[in-house]
């Protein structure tokens, strides 16, 4: 063991933002050398185990810590992931020197060298015993009081950025090894870029929201054509249905100027769209149409993907409110992106809604916007 750990000491401005993530996130740190089997572990790993930050680490404590159904289980874990050069997951029960009993979840990598030797496994563990408890008894959030949706709130945003967390460390920690062949730090690097734009739109949401809830959002209005913010938006979102194998329509009527801030519509136009491609499958279809009518202009938005519950529509634009479609397995995000869009359309001076007749069905969504009098349309050119 080393006298002070490389987890809690040293490094850059970055290292150590990601190391208070981790650990705000309740995330402990470890690593594990193949050759001496000396295990490296930050204080929060420690507290995993009901260990104090001072307390030495080692693989014969954590053997005499771990459920003795759960020790074999790991070591096989651990030998297949190291056997196949691969990552592992591990869920094993710790006994606390207290004699309480806890769950604990693990994730690690291991690491090669330049002729593709494992030289250590680098990886995560949390305590989840509190959560898992817990969750048996946990009301809905709208049938609870402040304080537990303020609970379930955040345990809801510490879920969502461990994912992208857990990423950026692993795959740094074996981009920092200097083993990988080309094409394994071109991928590294995709997949911890991929991470850092999902927790910077993460970021980005939490703070429109809480400046939004404050009333300190200052929309920049002037005169905008919306075609134009409409056709940029989809170019870009392209590229994301095309990799998804999903055919994205738009029929736009042309010369529709509104009255708006630019980069909050496109905001609204981002979410809507992507929100439309992420529920839709392969093989499914996205229209977008952009027309007059009277004096404002509709944007509608229609997917083939599953529907929506109609018990959950009424709720579907509140923050922090995300249902699971008809025939999707899992959610994903903090179930802001819609809040935030009802918000910045309404503070245009519009409206927004979502229409679904159910499972199998699809979607479509719905904002209405003011367009602007012939003094405040756009030069041409612009």
């Amino acid at each position: 063991m080393h006298s002070a750990s490389a987890y809690e000491s040293g490094g850059t401005d970055s290292e150590e933002h990601l190391r208070l993530a981790l650990a705000t996130s309740g995330l402990g740190a470890w690593k594990l050398d193949l050759a001496t089997l000396a295990l490296d572990c930050s204080d929060v790993c420690k507290a995993c185990f009901g260990l104090p930050p001072g307390e030495p680490m080692t693989l014969a404590s954590v053997r005499r810590a771990l459920h003795p159904e759960d020790c074999q289980e790991l070591r096989t874990a651990l030998t297949r992931a190291i056997t196949r050069r691969s990552d592992f997951r591990a869920r094993p029960r710790c006994r606390w020197p207290d004699g309480s009993v806890h769950q604990l979840v693990g994730r690690g990598r291991v690491v090669l060298d330049a002729d593709r030797r494992p030289v250590r496994i680098v990886g995560v563990v949390r305590d989840v015993t509190t959560r898992e408890r817990g969750a048996a008894h946990r009301r809905p959030p709208r049938d609870g009081g402040p304080s537990e949706q303020t609970d379930l709130v955040i345990a809801r945003v510490s879920h969502e950025l461990r994912s992208p967390l857990l990423a950026v460390l692993l795959w740094a920690g074996t981009l920092r090894a200097g083993s990988l062949t080309e094409e394994e730090v071109r991928r590294a690097a995709a997949r911890i870029e991929q991470s850092a734009h999902r927790l910077t739109r993460m970021v980005g949401d939490l703070h429109d929201r809480s400046r939004l809830a404050a009333g300190k959002l200052d929309l920049e209005l002037g005169p905008v054509d919306a075609v134009s913010v409409l056709e940029t938006v989809l170019e870009v979102v392209r590229p994301m249905a095309e990799q998804k194998g999903v055919r994205l329509e738009a029929l736009l009527d042309p010369a529709l100027s509104l009255v708006a801030d630019e980069t909050r519509l496109s905001q609204v136009f981002w979410n809507l769209l992507s929100n439309a491609v992420k529920f839709t499958p392969a093989g499914g279809c996205v229209h977008v149409s952009l027309r007059r009518c009277g004096g404002h202009a509709e944007v509608r938005v229609t997917d083939t993907g599953e529907g929506i519950d109609s018990e959950f529509l009424p709720h579907l634009f509140e923050a922090f409110q995300q249902a699971r479609r008809p025939g999707t397995t899992s959610t994903t995000g903090l179930g802001l992106g819609l809040a935030i869009v009802r918000q910045l359309v309404e503070l245009h001076g519009g409206r927004v809604w979502a229409e679904s007749d159910g499972e199998g069905s699809g979607a479509t969504f719905v904002a209405v916007l003011p367009l602007a009098r012939e003094a405040e349309r756009p030069t041409v050119g612009r």
